[in-house]
């Protein structure tokens, strides 16, 4: 939409161990290049990076968002048995609010790398509702639990895990991600998450799951 600001709301640093290439100087630097006004950081199930993203991004004049990309368990975080070809986990991205979120992000990473570590820490729906409070909580387009049921066109499932974050969670705090990287799948969930934009009032966020800086980067 025309004159409304972007802002990175699921960038991912160097913390992101082997899976970025985004520095967190860097990734200020950006972010200022093009006029944005804050930035998230939202590392793989981390908060490693945390510290030297806030100081760096407040001393910079940029405003930084804290958040974490976590992996959610499809059942509980403690089950470790699985079918070949289920999967084990689930993208929920988590953006702390203030500082009460803050320390609520921290219980869930700590929990999830405690108690729920199978391939990935993982946390599961009954400890992201207990340590909700300061949170909103973004459904990423294909790596979401809603995301992988209505592709293999399981709505109803799909349907019943949004069913969860909006009794339990609060619709408000929750934001189904729309991406176009122009893949098919991408395009097919994009089409559900703007039919439940249009018609039930869902949230929508338009977010790019950024792991490096540049298009010269995107090679390595």
């Amino acid at each position: 939409m025309a004159g409304v600001p972007f802002v990175h709301l699921h960038a991912h640093s160097e913390y992101s161990l082997l899976r970025s290439t985004a520095t967190i100087p860097r990734l200020i630097k950006k972010a200022l290049e093009l006029g944005q006004s804050a930035l998230a950081l939202t590392d793989h199930g981390n908060m490693f990076g945390m510290l030297e993203f806030y100081n760096a991004a407040q001393k910079a004049g940029l405003k930084p968002v804290v958040g974490c990309d976590l992996y959610l368990a499809p059942d509980s975080r403690r089950n470790r048995n699985y079918a070949s070809g289920q999967p084990a986990w689930h993208r929920l991205t988590a953006l702390a609010e203030n500082r009460a979120g803050y320390r609520n992000l921290m219980e869930l990473c700590s929990a999830g790398h405690l108690e729920g570590f199978h391939q990935k820490p993982r946390v599961d729906r009954e400890i992201v509702e207990k340590w909700r409070e300061g949170l909103f909580f973004l459904l990423p387009n294909l790596d979401s639990e809603a995301g992988h049921y209505f592709l293999r066109g399981q709505e109803k499932k799909a349907r019943e895990v949004l069913e969860f974050f909006s009794s339990r969670i609060g619709r408000e705090r929750v934001f189904l991600v729309v991406q176009d990287h122009g893949l098919e799948e991408e395009k097919t969930v994009n089409r559900f998450f703007l039919k439940l934009h249009r018609e039930e009032k869902w949230p929508l966020l338009a977010a790019n799951d950024a792991h490096y800086v540049e298009r010269k980067d995107a090679e390595a």
